[in-house]
């Protein structure tokens, strides 16, 4: 029997080829002996009506492997590739004929009072009804285009639905839909796209963290040779640390790797399936004495313990409880001695704490000889330091700050150049402040900072770009390399650590064009918990170039010009969706350049707390042809999993 990338029993679920199909739109499949060309053929059919097909190089191997394999290749295949571009669910709008058939917003609120007083006083003729309770009048309302009661818009039961109105099919030629290639890899590739999330300079995606966990799993015997000489990232590092200790049956590998309290912290919290970035609390699970020894060898070990400790001395004291460093006293002397310290809250000077009594004095000189044994340090401090040392001592800065970007992480150095190309700015008034990256917690200050001179501005970046330059210059030849224009429509991420699973991940500040479809068609799905009604409202809100409000769409708005609303679903038993169509010509007539896609929990249920909730964007040319969710025409779908109440994925932009 062919094999793929693990064992023969395997073979179609495999979820390391399930990450190499995801990531790169691969499979890894070894040659059979056989010949099965029909099968390879309906495999083709059926992902085909999801927008992909198989390349030459992938069919032939395929016509080579037995039924059984093909068969489950088969399943595997359509329940990954449904789930990227949400094809695994039945999506229920309120009017189920949407584009068409959307009544007009206040004569369709009209009806419903007047249908809750029929349905309450059982006045109601030609009556049916329905589970939530009302009744209705059939005559009053076509329930071919209904999928939720339209008095209350409770989803109706299957049993309940009325045959809807035929659709036409999709016309693909007009549609001029693009496929996507799944092609043959190899079956290291999984193995690479590991090495290359361990060696990520930028905090990585809660996907990312689970492929990695996956791999570990299942792949553990290939993985200490694909371990890269560097994992910089100390989020990242850490988290390998917590699933290195979980599956492979030494810690040598790790030797060398971990240098600081945190880092130590960080491998707790991430055995504990905590947030290794450590921007939320983390009940820390029981650990094993193996692992209380392991925790307690590496912190005594570590440097400048009190001090560390002191950044995050609530969690050190909540993980005290749990370690017991007093049973090992006399074997971790230095550990148990810290955090004795800890517990007694004692008072520790701390390098930031110096680093604060220098800038409270104005000590500009003292502060910077203090921060000079810790780039990222003076690299975050920077601004401050310029803006205090404007003209007097901005040179001995200068002269500073040149050799130490050197030793500063180039994310971090990007960022710094990203702030000096706005520090000259007198026209910005506001800061907005994205804690650990997270959208759902954004922050928008007043902006306090005098503006800095541009001559100023200029040579901090002509600094960085010099040791960018300098940099990227000692690294390997990639030989001649083809940029694709589009590139440029994409911002570099500086942070993965929020982004969400997605056909395609995009981040944030990044464009990608639509200007093939004449039709842009937002959508949403959700799933209540059980016995937990969710309401999940999807609305669009409509600026012009000056981002002056020019109107919305929304469940209290059906239609504005040149877009349409599918209609309030209230809850989700089954799984509910809303959407949203925007006629790109009409809409830019009337004025509009930017609409901004809302996504609001209307019952306060966090995103996470639901079964599942996704949203994304549909490309079309002919508003009614073809289902209202056509995979075809997804051009990206993306989960919803933020611990909060509302999302705001996208803008869509004139230009």
């Amino acid at each position: 029997m062919a094999k793929t990338i693990i064992a023969e029993k395997k073979v179609g679920k495999s979820v390391l080829n399930g990450i190499l199909l995801r990531r790169r739109l691969k499979l890894s499949l070894t040659p059979g002996k056989e010949s099965n060309p029909n099968h390879v053929k309906a495999i083709a059919i059926n992902i085909a009506s999801m927008g992909f097909v198989l390349s030459k190089e992938l069919i032939a191997v395929m016509e080579t492997l037995p039924v059984n394999t093909l068969t489950a290749l088969n399943n595997a295949l359509s329940t990954e590739l449904s789930h990227l571009v949400g094809a695994h669910v039945k999506y229920r709008p309120l009017f189920r004929n949407f584009p068409k058939d959307v009544p007009d917003t206040f004569e369709y609120y009209i009806d419903r009072v007047v249908g809750h007083l029929e349905s309450w006083f059982d006045i109601t003729d030609n009556a049916k009804l329905l589970s939530c309770g009302h009744l209705i009048n059939t005559e009053k309302w076509d329930m071919s285009n209904l999928g939720a009661c339209p008095i209350c818009q409770f989803q109706l039961n299957d049993a309940e639905l009325e045959p809807a109105k035929e659709r036409k099919p999709l016309n693909a030629k007009k549609e001029r839909l693009k496929v996507r290639t799944i092609t043959l890899g190899g079956q290291d590739e999984v193995f690479e796209i590991f090495k290359s999330l361990l060696s990520s300079n930028t905090s990585i995606s809660p996907q990312d963290k689970e492929d990695i966990a996956i791999i570990f799993e299942s792949g553990k015997e290939k993985v200490p040779y694909f371990f890269p000489e560097s994992i910089p990232h100390k989020e990242v590092l850490s988290f390998v640390a917590g699933q290195v200790l979980q599956h492979l049956d030494s810690f040598e590998i790790m030797e060398g790797r971990v240098k600081n309290v945190t880092d130590v912290l960080r491998i707790a919290v991430a055995l504990s399936n905590g947030d290794v970035s450590l921007a939320t609390a983390t009940k820390f699970r029981k650990f094993s004495k193996k692992e209380r020894r392991f925790l307690l060898s590496m912190l005594e070990g570590c440097p400048n313990m009190d001090e560390d400790m002191v950044r995050y001395a609530s969690y050190w004291k909540r993980l005290g409880e749990i370690l017991h460093p007093g049973e090992y006293k006399a074997r971790f002397p230095k550990a148990f001695a810290s955090f004795t310290k800890i517990r007694n809250n004692e008072k520790i000077a701390t390098f930031n704490s110096r680093a604060e009594e220098f800038m409270l004095k104005g000590e500009i000189d003292a502060l910077l000889k203090h921060l000079k044994s810790r780039p990222s340090e003076l690299g975050r401090k920077i601004d401050y330091i310029v803006s205090n040392s404007y003209k007097k001592d901005f040179p001995n800065v200068m002269e500073t700050f040149t050799p130490i970007a050197q030793r500063i992480p180039t994310p971090t150095l990007l960022q710094i150049m990203a702030n000096f190309r706005i520090r000259a700015s007198k026209e910005k008034n506001i800061r907005i402040i994205l804690p650990k990256g997270n959208l759902a917690k954004v922050q928008i200050l007043d902006e306090t900072r005098k503006p800095l001179s541009n001559d100023i501005c200029v040579q901090m970046q002509n600094i960085i770009q010099i040791e960018l330059k300098s940099r990227f210059a000692q690294l390997p030849s990639m030989g001649k390399v083809y940029l694709d224009s589009n590139l440029s429509s994409y911002v570099l991420p500086a942070s993965q650590r929020s982004a969400s699973k997605a056909l395609f991940t995009i981040p944030r500040g990044s464009q990608v064009s639509l200007s093939n479809d004449d039709i842009v068609r937002m959508f949403i799905y959700w799933k209540e918990p059980s016995g937990r009604r969710t309401d999940v409202d999807l609305s669009a809100i409509l600026y012009d170039n000056d981002f002056n409000q020019k109107g919305h769409v929304s469940f209290t708005n059906y239609h504005e010009d040149g877009m349409v609303h599918s209609g309030d679903i209230q809850s989700a038993p089954h799984g509910a969706s809303e959407f949203i169509d925007i006629n790109k010509k009409k809409v830019i007539a009337s004025g509009v350049r930017y609409v901004a896609m809302n996504v609001y929990s209307y019952t306060g249920q966090p995103f996470v707390e639901m079964p599942e909730a996704f949203a994304g964007i549909m490309g079309r040319r002919q508003k009614n042809s073809g289902e209202i969710y056509e995979p075809k025409t997804v051009k990206t779908k993306f989960d919803l999993t933020a611990d909060s109440e509302i999302a705001i994925p996208l803008n869509a932009s004139s230009r």
